[in-house]
């Protein structure tokens, strides 16, 4: 679902619609358009849940940690990466260098 809006005049319609449908057409998808206030209010009750109920935010917080921590251990590998890339750029450059010298 993708959101999107239609206008009647000065009024704005706004809905979420299937992205296959738009591609596709209407055919090609397995729901119809939803209204987006009423799911944007569910989706908003739902967050709010959440903060009441104290283990479920829990295990929220928990997911966000650990998810937070594993794209901490990808940058941190690419860093890595990139670091051992430019150590062998700067290499190359010196080498270069000592080619280019006169005498």
């Amino acid at each position: 679902m993708t959101p999107t809006h239609s206008t009647n005049g000065a009024k704005r319609y706004r809905y979420y619609a299937c992205v296959a449908g738009q591609k596709r057409g209407v055919r090609t998808c397995p729901s119809r358009s939803v209204p987006a206030e009423p799911a944007e209010a569910f989706v908003v009750d739902k967050i709010r849940a959440v903060g009441r109920d104290p283990e479920l935010l829990r295990q929220v917080l928990d997911r966000a940690r650990d998810a937070g921590a594993a794209r901490a251990a990808e940058l941190e590998a690419e860093r890595a990466g990139l670091e051992k890339d430019l150590r062998g750029w700067h290499a190359e450059v010196r080498n270069l260098s000592v080619q280019l010298r006169p005498g």
